[in-house]
């Protein structure tokens, strides 16, 4: 079930207590600043077939690995960061669209 403790003094009170939408709950204005895309390393925009890779030194193929796992953790944590921008977003464009259906 869902938890809807907390909200009372919230600016989406309203949706919770049955009060009218006024100005004193009105909806703040949306930020659409979203986090600056990663800088990736080069190793991620080269693609290496077979033949190439079969030429690497292990040390060579480690270090590759490593800088692809290194982009991969900066693209999850885009991600992330985007999503926990993304969803109070969408929960605000909503409430909006909700307090303009009651005016």
């Amino acid at each position: 079930m869902l938890n809807l403790g907390g909200f009372e003094n919230t600016w989406a009170a309203f949706l919770f207590d049955g009060s009218p939408p006024s100005s004193s709950n009105a909806v703040p204005p949306i930020d659409f600043h979203l986090p600056d895309f990663p800088q990736l390393s080069d190793a991620s925009s080269k693609m290496l077939d077979a033949a190439q890779m079969t030429t690497m030194t292990k040390l060579a193929l480690i270090s590759l690995v490593q800088k692809l796992e290194l982009g991969v953790g900066l693209l999850i944590d885009y991600s992330q960061e985007t999503t926990s921008v993304t969803c109070p977003l969408a929960a605000q464009a909503a409430l909006l669209a909700l307090e303009n259906e009651n005016l």
